[in-house]
């Protein structure tokens, strides 16, 4: 099997070097076209960003036009005097008209222009009065944009502001431009749009619109208007293309060399070892269930010996009745480790029967393990309760609990339900974390009985009985605690990590 190994090892090794040299040879062949590539779609990127800067740029100083005609106190005053109804709106006009159309005519590229009061209605217009942006625009907004597209290349902006007078609302500025070329692009493969609601898209954000189209995005600030610069994959020159070529014969050549190398070096030798795997993997899984077999079958005989343990015991107990206290309780002993017997034998019963050796189902474990206490040591009408989930513990751990458990129960039906009542056993499971930080579950085992309370003078924590001694020893071999309730009815409760 070593040199078995050691020959493929070399094979393998082989294979990789012939690998290492084509993706060297590739590393740099591939790129070169890569690289060509990149640079011509950089460029269209880096055409597209910069006018859009030089858009941003135009759109504030068409806002700052605006803002300073909304500023011009005389005019500003006399739409404030109107709105308080200090003059009449004949008079507004006569003051605004002349001022305003003498403001406005200085801009060569403005095509029109309107003021509107706060109630949306006409003060003063040049040219074709654009129309009312909004009813309304709060004395903190920033100025509005509409945009035209006019012909292949120009656009007719309207930019709208609001006339503040000491933080009051007066009206609004809407004006007009043309932006001649606006949208000629440096490089002729560019085709540029200019849109509104820009508020969701990031600048200069990029992606593909369609199978055979590249889209560029970018925001103006403070326009809410979006730059969308569009082009078609580039046709590189016929070098490129030749480069294209031959790094595509290389890429299928390579396969196919690899295949093959790959085959003649490592199929070949990896089949005989896989085929090797294979039959250990078989024999090791028929040792696995003769294993299993063994386990079972000893588990079974432990549970007949401890079986035909308990039938002796049942003999000697029936084959005389007690004529004396001392019979009595040698009698009595005799019947709880019979009870101790059976809960060890019901672990390697149920171990015996089931699927799995080392885990063994609690519920399902106590539930057998209580109903057969009861049978045997019911003296009246018991009524039995088993609550709680289905939880898997190691057989070792229900051992334990199973011992735990009987005892309670046996200790409840002799001292607390010698008139009859109700025994009840839960399982609670929780989550535990010790102070190291690592977590698990953390189960409590409660047994409860509706008799007759013990007695004021037992104390369970110190009790030197022989089976409240061995609920102890046992629960802390567990690593857990155990605790005592007396009223308002008998109840013990352990919880130990599982």
């Amino acid at each position: 099997m070593n040199k078995k190994l050691e020959h493929v090892f070399r094979r393998s090794a082989a294979l990789f070097l012939l690998i290492y040299l084509i993706l060297l040879i590739g590393a740099y062949l591939v790129p070169t076209v890569n690289r060509r590539r990149e640079q011509v779609h950089m460029a269209l990127q880096t055409s597209a960003q910069m006018h859009a800067l030089r858009l941003e740029r135009e759109m504030v100083a068409l806002q700052e036009r605006v803002y300073a005609l909304a500023s011009r106190t005389v005019i500003r005053h006399a739409l404030r005097d109107y709105l308080d109804g200090r003059i009449s709106r004949a008079e507004l006009q006569q003051q605004t008209q002349a001022r305003y159309a003498d403001g406005v005519a200085v801009y060569d590229d403005l095509q029109s222009a309107a003021r509107y009061d706060i109630r949306g209605e006409l003060v003063a217009a040049y040219g074709e009065p654009p129309p009312l942006m909004r009813a309304a625009v709060p004395s903190g907004a920033a100025a509005e944009f509409a945009i035209e597209r006019v012909g292949a290349h120009d656009l007719l902006v309207t930019v709208a502001v609001p006339i503040v007078d000491n933080d009051r609302l007066l009206g609004q500025d809407s004006v007009r431009f043309l932006l001649a070329r606006a949208l000629l692009p440096s490089m002729q493969r560019l085709t540029l749009t200019l849109v509104d609601d820009a508020d969701n898209v990031q600048r200069g954000s990029a992606g593909r619109s369609e199978a055979s189209t590249y889209t560029l995005s970018f925001a103006l600030a403070g326009t809410g208007l979006l730059l969308q610069a569009s082009y078609q994959p580039v046709t590189v020159a016929a070098a490129i293309a030749e480069l294209e070529a031959a790094a595509l014969w290389f890429i299928v050549l390579s396969a196919v060399a690899m295949l093959l190398v790959w085959y003649v070096t490592l199929y070949r030798g990896v089949r005989p070892l896989f085929q090797t795997l294979v039959q250990q993997e078989a024999q090791l899984s028929e040792a696995l269930q003769q294993r299993e077999l063994v386990v079972r079958e000893t588990n079974h005989r432990v549970k007949n010996n401890l079986n035909m343990v308990m039938g002796m015991i049942d003999l000697q107990l029936h084959s005389s009745e007690p004529d004396s206290d001392r019979q009595a309780a040698l009698q009595s002993a005799m019947q709880e480790l019979k009870q101790r017997l059976r809960s060890v034998s019901t672990i390697h019963d149920m171990l015996h029967s089931g699927q799995d050796l080392q885990q063994v189902e609690l519920r399902s474990y106590l539930q057998r393990l209580v109903e057969q206490t009861v049978a045997s040591l019911a003296a009246a009408d018991v009524r039995l309760l088993l609550r709680g989930p289905q939880v898997s513990v190691h057989a070792d751990t229900a051992v334990i609990v199973g011992l735990v458990v009987s005892e309670l129960c046996t200790n409840a039906l002799k001292y607390g339900l010698d008139q009859g009542g109700e025994l009840v056993v839960e399982i609670d499971q929780a989550d535990n974390a010790d102070s190291a930080g690592a977590s698990g579950n953390l189960l409590t085992i409660a047994v409860e009985n509706s008799g007759r309370l013990m007695p004021q003078q037992i104390d369970p924590y110190r009790s030197q009985g022989f089976g409240l001694r061995m609920i102890r020893l046992l629960v802390e071999q567990l690593g857990g605690s155990l605790e005592f309730q007396r009223t308002p009815q008998t109840a013990f409760r352990f919880s130990f990590p599982a």
